[in-house]
């Protein structure tokens, strides 16, 4: 992963060399790479034909308690992270904006979507099928079911990226947070405190899911390649402009059919919610402080990384001070 990460830099380094360079500048995060018994690869039933065939999507609530959530979509060739979202709940709506329409909007139409059984995905598949008839092939039209919900055990396509961002993103996070509780610095039952963990959260992982994925991506899997490989022969359908919906479309038509869904809302209470004014001085005098001190959310996702939390924590102090100022 961090070699296809340093590919991803323009960097050519063997793996001896990486390993010899991280046991020296991040020891610890070496030995809980080694220690770390969830490492392995799940086994997948299936191998799909071309890139564009299935296109797996899951979400990951690993930091659900603290207002962060993963959702990724994987090609089911490749095993590409066409798009990784973060988002503060599990949301048909951000799901369909960040993730679905814009692995559509840049790769074009997969032939099949394959989710869990969830309800966060309902908006995404009623789209797939509405699209449906534009999956033309040189025999006619495809065949088969425009989508599928099958069990998470099925869907291991997307589930097995999930070990790596654990242990890239989401474990490092966790251990921040649970740090904080172990120091009466932070408590989940307070909607505040929840509220900043979801907004610096949400912040802190973004930079460290996109870093995964890019390694992700550019990472050599045995006897397959670099999944980015594989998009130079993709046989994705290229929709017309103005054939893939907006997400405001997107939510009328599907309310149309009398069906409801769920806008989105923060995790946790804004104190200052109500007050638009005084939340944008917070977040703007929030931000420049971490620019200032910390040299911004970059610097903060690479100390997060190598399990240096310190700085984590005092921007989640700092962004509850300046709340109790404005209030």
């Amino acid at each position: 992963m961090l070699q296809g990460y340093l590919r991803m830099q323009g960097i050519t380094a063997s793996q001896r060399r990486i390993r010899a360079a991280q046991a020296v500048v991040a020891p610890s995060y070496l030995t809980n790479r080694r220690a770390d018994a969830q490492r392995q690869t799940n086994p997948q039933p299936y191998r799909a034909p071309y890139f564009g065939d299935n296109l797996h999507m899951d979400q990951n609530e690993k930091l659900v308690e603290y207002g962060i959530v993963f959702v990724t979509a994987v090609d089911g060739l490749s095993g590409c992270i066409t798009r990784a979202a973060i988002m503060p709940r599990k949301n048909n709506l951000t799901i369909y904006g960040l993730v679905f329409s814009e692995s559509v909007a840049q790769f074009g139409l997969w032939d099949k979507v394959i989710v869990d059984k969830g309800k966060e995905f309902l908006l995404t598949l009623f789209i797939q099928d509405y699209l449906k008839d534009f999956r033309i092939k040189s025999n006619g039209p495809s065949r088969r079911p425009s989508y599928a919900q099958v069990t998470s055990q099925k869907n291991n396509h997307a589930e097995r990226v999930w070990n790596e961002v654990n242990q890239r993103v989401g474990y490092p996070l966790k251990h921040c947070f649970h740090d904080m509780e172990r120091n009466g610095l932070f408590h989940k039952s307070n909607p505040a405190h929840v509220f900043a963990s979801s907004v610096i959260g949400c912040s802190i992982a973004d930079v460290m899911l996109r870093r995964c994925v890019g390694s992700w991506n550019h990472r050599s899997a045995q006897n397959r390649g670099k999944p980015i490989d594989y998009i130079k022969d993709k046989i994705n359908w290229v929709l017309p402009d103005g054939a893939l919906p907006s997400v405001a479309d997107a939510v009328e038509m599907y309310r149309n059919t009398g069906h409801h869904l769920t806008d989105e809302w923060p995790y946790g209470v804004d104190p200052l919610d109500g007050q638009a004014i005084k939340q944008a001085r917070r977040d703007q005098a929030f931000w420049l402080e971490v620019e200032t001190i910390y040299c911004g959310a970059q610097i903060l996702a690479n100390n997060v990384a190598q399990h240096q939390y310190t700085g984590f924590h005092n921007c989640i102090l700092l962004f509850l001070a300046i709340t109790e100022e404005h209030l």
